[in-house]
């Protein structure tokens, strides 16, 4: 048993290490086309969305022109906006680009320092959007930030109000509830 659980926790730290290895570079390829003088991904997504409404006269949400390899298609790519702006007086470039934005959110949480001995730091979590525990990654960065993220639905980051261990970490997930208990023992 204790073999499957060092297993299990040298496995959980090589897949944190990479996917915070993929996160930096991701971040770095983002900087490098920036400063390029390229878009970023949510800004193509934008203009592309922009030329189908310009060309069609419909709201992109009704209908959508695409290729027949299923990729958006902008007949006219001289009526693109240029990268870094919207057409004036055009508030829907906002809109939707916080709507894009605002699919990850951060969800309802309670951090709580529960005195005693041992004192601890409690952090609960409302995630409805998740089915299994398995898609949640929750780590403490420097001891003093809980991290958690649901790809593609939740991240949060939470101040802790003491230093903690983050080596005796424990987590649990009630399903019916849909509700993640964390408990992190103070240093």
């Amino acid at each position: 048993m204790v073999e499957t659980l060092t297993r299990s926790i040298e496995e959980d730290d090589k897949r944190r290490a990479k996917k915070a290895a993929e996160r930096g570079d991701s971040v770095q390829e983002g900087i490098a086309a920036i400063a390029r003088g390229e878009e970023c991904e949510l800004e193509r997504m934008l203009h592309e969305k922009l030329a189908l409404e310009s060309n069609q006269g419909v709201p992109s949400s009704h209908q959508t022109d695409s290729t027949e390899d299923g990729e958006s298609n902008p007949s006219q790519e001289q009526q693109q906006p240029s990268a870094g702006a919207a057409p004036e007086g055009d508030k829907s470039a906002t809109v939707q680009v916080e709507a894009v934005a605002s699919e990850v959110t951060e969800p309802e949480h309670v951090v709580s320092l529960v005195e005693g001995s041992p004192r601890r730091v409690v952090v609960t979590v409302q995630l409805p959007l998740v089915a299994n525990a398995s898609d949640i990654d929750a780590e403490v960065v420097g001891g003093q930030v809980l991290e958690l993220e649901v790809e593609g639905k939740y991240h949060l980051m939470a101040s802790l109000p003491v230093p903690i261990d983050e080596e005796h970490m424990s987590c649990r997930f009630d399903k019916k509830k849909k509700v993640l208990t964390i408990k992190l023992p103070a240093v």
